[in-house]
């Protein structure tokens, strides 16, 4: 008999364009990225905006998680930068902050909180996965 594998998730309506990933702080990346691979979406990842722009620039992505407060380009500054771009202008972005500030310039699609909930990271995805 051959090998048997368990079946892969799908994202509902699932493309096969990732997610892209962006915090300067690994734990979060990894953490995060093992939670949306563990629900089937395939995962990009970058530690800035200008890394994550750079990504963007070559890829066609699904959706966007961005921390808000990251070196050489906040998640602000790359959000406007996506968003005056015909190619990534309507790409959902979900921006994670743990500061309780004003919200961003950019018109993101969300905000998340730090400390955020897995699950409504997982609802964000399936609502916003293109």
């Amino acid at each position: 008999m051959g090998s048997q594998t368990s079946p892969t998730i799908q994202p509902r309506g699932s493309p096969p364009h990732p997610i892209l990933v962006v915090d300067d702080e690994l734990a979060i990346v990894v953490m995060l990225q093992d939670v949306l691979e563990d629900a089937g979406y395939p995962v990009l990842t970058a530690s800035n905006g200008r890394a994550a722009l750079a990504i963007a620039n070559q890829t066609t992505l699904a959706l966007v998680f961005s921390d808000m407060m990251m070196p050489q380009m906040d998640g602000d500054t790359l959000c406007q930068a996506l968003r005056a771009d015909a190619r990534t202008a309507e790409l959902p972005i979900i921006l994670m902050t743990a500061a309780r500030r004003a919200p961003p310039a950019c018109a993101a699609t969300a905000v998340l909180a730090k400390p955020f909930d897995i699950d409504v990271v997982l609802e964000l995805a399936q609502r916003h996965y293109r």
